[in-house]
């Protein structure tokens, strides 16, 4: 028996456009990577049996602009049987500042659908009076504890926004690397407290299309060059970030990831010039070293090729002196 869909991803046109990857700026590719991460957050997140009563619609655009499930989408209602999670949700999402914030923003948004489908987190709306004159207004009850209105909390202090958060980020390093074939199960989580369930995903094996087709330059750029201090990237996040590069080819990954010792070399510092940013990044031996074993551990580069970066970098560096 065939898998009922839960989710479906659309590329977003206007009704004067013509559905082009031209016109929409969304790629058919793209789509495809973006619903094979979104079946992947589903299967991490909800069982098979919640998965056949939901929907969710996904809007896929270039344009910059947000929108997130509303809070509508998100409230239950209290029904003879108790308390009804919503089942239908949609939302629109971004590729305009890159992919992998364009899987963050998903992976957020199916955590949010996982909480109030488990009931970890339940969403009502409830009339109150504010200065004598009556509105309608959400409430939010996290863990069973008592409900408060969710504007009189700010979003910082929301447990379950921390929880979609944390989770979104792990989720889409799963994917990446579960997706590339650098690993070949996640574990479960099992929910306690304050952990969400987490549920194994089954072997399946996805065909990637390629990375040119899906990262920008700038995407592979700002992963690929540190910093002055080696210790992060140009990207916004932090550097546990991590992008599948334009040149990844799952082949050259290490079966076992035997160490490789910093060279024996005078320290030194080299400047890469980084095109389409307009800028020099200063980058010394110790950190480029430490960058080419990240890279080599997860599977990106082959040994080798560690080896002969460091080797033209020192020779360089001979030529310049």
């Amino acid at each position: 028996m065939d898998r009922v869909k839960m989710i479906e991803v659309i590329a977003a046109v206007t009704s004067s456009q013509v559905k082009t990857e031209s016109d929409s700026g969304i790629s058919e590719r793209k789509v495809e990577l973006l619903a094979a991460a979104a079946d992947f957050f589903a299967d991490r997140l909800l069982t098979r049996k919640q998965q056949k009563h939901l929907r969710f619609l996904i809007e896929f655009t270039a344009k910059p602009m947000r929108g997130p499930i509303s809070l509508d989408m998100l409230a239950g209602q209290s029904g003879l049987f108790g308390f009804r999670p919503p089942r239908r949700f949609e939302m629109t999402v971004s590729s305009a500042v890159g992919m992998r914030a364009a899987l963050d923003a998903v992976a957020v948004e199916t955590v949010y659908i996982a909480q109030v489908v488990s009931q970890r987190l339940q969403i009502f709306s409830k009339s109150r009076k504010i200065d004598g004159l009556s509105e309608t207004a959400f409430k939010a009850r996290w863990l069973g504890k008592h409900a408060i209105f969710i504007d009189a909390l700010p979003h910082a202090d929301r447990a379950w926004v921390t929880e979609a958060n944390v989770t979104s980020k792990q989720l889409v390093d799963e994917f990446l690397a579960w997706s590339s074939g650098r690993i070949r199960s996640v574990p479960r989580q099992r929910a306690k407290g304050d952990k969400i369930e987490l549920y194994r995903v089954r072997p399946t094996k996805i065909a990637m299309p390629a990375p040119s087709q899906i990262w920008s330059e700038k995407e592979e750029e700002i992963m690929m060059v540190p910093s002055i201090s080696g210790a992060e990237s140009l990207w916004s996040e932090p550097s546990h970030t991590k992008v599948l590069p334009q040149n990844f080819s799952p082949d050259i990954v290490p079966t076992v990831f035997a160490p490789i010792d910093s060279p024996q070399m005078a320290e030194f510092t080299i400047y890469v010039e980084v095109p389409s940013l307009g800028v020099t990044r200063r980058l010394n031996s110790r950190a480029l070293h430490g960058k080419l074993i990240d890279l080599f551990e997860r599977g990106l580069i082959a040994r080798e090729s560690v080896r002969a970066a460091t080797r033209l970098a020192d020779d360089r560096r001979r030529q310049i002196r």
